[in-house]
């Protein structure tokens, strides 16, 4: 093991058994609340719905959203997993490019639930999975991203394990064992965001498997390699090769949380797009911009997002939510933050695609140099009448550098929730997640769940 695997897993040692801030208590109360939402929209999806089918036969005792029998940890976490990266809308560490709720979180409630563990304990758990997803990803750098890695199902399975062993007790020899195993897991390219299938949905969940897969063996004495991480051969050195940035892993520990500076969805579409959508809806309601008005909208946003979003003919609903000439020409109809608008109707609705007509793309400097610590774009827009108007979006709403208020986190939860589940269903949890911080069991919350109505389709 290196001195920084060493030092990180050290410090999360000590982190399990120290009482933990009030704010980071909170953050991760907001990043459980928030993952639920989009856990529970989307449950009600095709493909969770074919999850958990097929995982039915895996009896246990863990909650998996809209399942009619419950499961085992790790089915459980499979489905969950799917469900909250299920649309696009889970959190995001912008610089580490991982989306960590989607994976922590359903790992952290199943095995919770299974060992009846709550309160503080559970969000302690929460608060060590991000840490370890937001250095891992920043470690393996945007490079590897680039490359078509997805980071999320990369550094995913060691921080499902990490945030398991909190709960499990672990401490620094057995959360190097579990990182050791989870590593053996790592994987998932992004082919998706062009030809589309609905793998890119699974990504979350087989990281949240894998890392409870791995704690459970730690805890039976089954051991992984020391330098897993960082050493010769490690995750670093074959997915990051020369762009690797191992000082990541340890650099500043306790000086700054994950869990603190993650960056909520708005929209139900790619991280990288949330800002040209935000403008997009400046300009409509500010700039005297509608559908019928434009001649021609010019984005410009990083390279990255130039090269790897700028898919015309989105194949399926996937790949549609991963464009920018679609999500912008979708935001250009109707008020994107519904998330029923984005379905397979809207692939061929011509007021839609015909607009995308009307859409190019650049690489804007500014964004360009911003990216990935801030995913920016500017949309220009040119009027029939001659008229330029502008919009220019740093950093989305909702991310760590224009974070979200509790009660917009709130307002988010309870459409998402009632959508998919009823209000009152939405009220329960709510409240069940609030009690958590003052040492609440985890039973209200996951009796909330299981009393939720099935979940019928809700998009097509």
């Amino acid at each position: 093991m290196t001195d920084r695997s060493r030092d990180l897993f050290e410090f999360i040692s000590d982190f399990r058994t120290r009482e933990a801030p009030p704010a980071l208590l909170s953050a991760a109360s907001n990043r459980l609340l928030d993952t639920l939402g989009c856990a529970l929209y989307g449950g009600s999806q095709e493909w969770t719905q074919i999850l958990l089918k097929t995982m039915s036969h895996c009896q246990g005792r863990a909650t998996a959203f809209g399942a009619d029998v419950a499961l085992t940890a790790e089915a459980a976490a499979l489905c969950n997993g799917t469900a909250a990266h299920g649309f696009e809308l889970d959190d995001l560490l912008t610089d580490a490019l991982a989306h960590p709720g989607a994976v922590v979180v359903p790992a952290v409630l199943a095995v919770a639930e299974e060992e009846d563990i709550g309160g503080t304990d559970l969000l302690k758990a929460i608060v060590a999975g991000y840490e370890i997803m937001g250095r891992l990803g920043r470690a393996l750098g945007p490079e590897a991203s680039g490359r078509g890695w997805h980071l999320t199902c990369v550094a995913g399975p060691a921080a499902s394990a990490v945030a398991v062993g909190v709960l499990l007790g672990f401490n620094a020899e057995q959360y190097a064992n579990a990182v050791g195993i989870a590593c053996a897991s790592a994987g998932g390219n992004k082919a998706f965001s062009i030809s589309g299938g609905m793998v890119k949905r699974l990504h979350a969940g087989l990281a949240s498997r894998a890392g409870i897969l791995a704690a459970r063996l730690v805890e039976s004495g089954f051991t992984g390699p020391g330098g897993a991480l960082d050493g010769k051969y490690g995750l670093l050195e074959v997915v990051a090769g020369p762009h690797r940035r191992p000082e990541m892993l340890a650099d500043a520990l306790g000086e700054r949380f994950e869990v603190v500076n993650t960056s909520v969805k708005i929209y139900p579409c790619c991280a990288v797009l949330q800002s040209a959508v935000e403008a997009v809806m400046k300009l409509r309601h500010t700039g005297g911009v509608s559908k019928d008005n434009v001649k021609t909208l010019r984005i410009g946003s990083s390279e990255r997002a130039v090269a790897q979003n700028n898919e015309r003919a989105p194949a399926d609903l996937m790949a549609a939510q991963y464009s920018l000439p679609f999500c912008a020409s979708l935001a250009m109809q109707h008020d994107p933050v519904d998330p029923r608008l984005y379905s397979r109707r809207a692939l061929t609705d011509p007021r839609i695609t015909s607009f995308m007509d009307k859409i190019s793309l650049y690489v804007d400097a500014t964004m360009d140099a911003a990216y990935p610590r801030s995913m920016g774009a500017r949309v220009t827009a040119e009027l029939m009448d001659g008229r330029v108007v502008e919009e220019a979006i740093v950093d989305a709403h909702g991310t760590a550098l224009a974070p979200c208020s509790d009660r917009q986190l709130e307002e988010k939860f309870r459409r998402l929730a009632g959508l998919a589940a009823g209000d009152d269903t939405a009220g329960r949890l709510l409240a069940a997640v609030a009690a958590l911080k003052d040492g609440g069991a985890i039973k209200p919350l996951t009796q909330a769940l299981r009393g939720a109505p099935s979940f019928g389709a809700l998009s097509s």
